[in-house]
């Protein structure tokens, strides 16, 4: 399974340890002590292609999850300010935390809302279509889309990273049952 992260204008493939499964504790890593989460909506690609057209993306997916992108934010500062390449902040053991899937229709219909461990929440939306579409596009130009990748693209672009806690837990609910929890330790 090949995971496609989409940051900006840029895009990075990061491995598939990475992932934790909804539900399952995320013990937070001892090498940076500022880590946040971002938000993203996670598209599982159900057929096999390259060279994708932006028109013909449609074609490629019919569910998504939300997702959860932990990023080292001391680390991503420093790699900034060197001028480095930033996979290092977000490519770690149990990085991406991601939720349910469901299909795609019912997340146009229906209220998703994230909630975290100071009992804030905020409406997450989809992005345009257009955007899912280019983004399978630009996946597919230099790789082979195969059945079960993950296109991660992110959401709510004017939602700051929120710091993660110990002993908390955040939640993305869909008409109020969870499609992601996160226990953090």
């Amino acid at each position: 399974m090949k995971i496609f992260v989409f940051l900006s204008e840029a895009m990075m493939a990061i491995p598939d340890s990475t992932i934790v499964k909804n539900g399952n504790p995320v013990y937070l890593p001892d090498f940076d002590p500022n880590i946040t989460a971002r938000p993203y909506m996670a598209l599982r690609i159900d057929r096999l292609g390259k060279s994708v057209s932006p028109r013909f993306a449609y074609r490629y997916f019919e569910q998504v999850a939300p997702c959860l992108l932990l990023t080292a934010e001391t680390e991503l500062q420093r790699l900034r300010e060197q001028g480095l390449p930033w996979t290092e902040a977000f490519v770690f053991d149990k990085s991406c935390v991601l939720g349910d899937f469901i299909p795609l229709q019912r997340w146009r219909e229906e209220t998703i809302t994230l909630e975290l461990h100071d009992s804030n929440s905020w409406k997450l939306s989809l992005p345009e279509e257009r955007i899912m579409y280019d983004c399978i596009a630009k996946a597919s130009e230099r790789n082979t889309l195969k059945i079960g990748d993950l296109i991660l693209i992110p959401l709510n672009s004017d939602l700051q990273p929120s710091p993660l806690l110990p002993d908390s837990l955040w939640t993305i609910n869909f008409n109020s049952s969870p499609l992601l929890k996160l226990p953090l330790r």
